[in-house]
């Protein structure tokens, strides 16, 4: 027998379905702001390396955040030192995301060959990790990292109104700085 009808009698649809949209509007809006970011970064990224280029500075001298926001997030030098020996040299020339993804991730972890396949946290790891940003966008990042890993792990896909407006100011109050 189908039992299919008996959701539609005990189960407030409307309810579960505004839930479910809410879900689907906050994945919306971590795609916007990935594409932002990817922007924000690349410009970040291309200004350093034609400056750098000028004035004859290592590569990890200018990127490695000191004093990150959170010391437990910074990948330290030799790490960074590796994983350029073992890329392909050429590339770092033509490619601003040889530079950026290596920020994206933790020192064991460094993915994306392309930058179109990283997800809204790469891009905020960078500017959590990377020197280039500022202290109060790094600081922002964070909720923001917390707002996707509660996206990505949800266990049912739905998210309540009021949930979703303050993520959303949230995910503004980044945007903000980043324009």
């Amino acid at each position: 027998m189908n039992d299919y009808h008996l959701f539609y009698r005990f189960t407030d649809f409307y309810l579960f379905r505004e839930r479910c949209n809410n879900f689907y509007f906050l994945g919306l809006r971590l795609h916007i702001l990935r594409e932002k970011l990817k922007l924000f970064v690349k410009s970040k990224i291309d200004s350093f390396r034609s400056e750098s280029r000028r004035k004859s500075v290592p590569v990890t001298d200018g990127l490695i955040r000191a004093e990150s926001c959170n010391a437990v997030r910074a990948i330290p030098l030799a790490s960074i030192e590796d994983y350029i020996r073992n890329c392909k040299l050429p590339s770092w020339q033509d490619s601003w995301w040889c530079f950026a993804r290596v920020f994206s991730k933790t020192e064991k972890n460094f993915v994306f060959r392309d930058e179109d396949d990283a997800d809204v946290l790469a891009y905020l790891q960078i500017i959590v990790s990377c020197n280039l940003f500022s202290q109060e966008l790094c600081l922002k990042a964070y909720p923001v990292i917390e707002i996707r890993n509660s996206y990505c792990h949800s266990p049912n896909f739905q998210l309540a109104t009021e949930r979703l407006k303050l993520q959303f100011l949230t995910i503004q109050g980044l945007e903000e700085l980043i324009v």
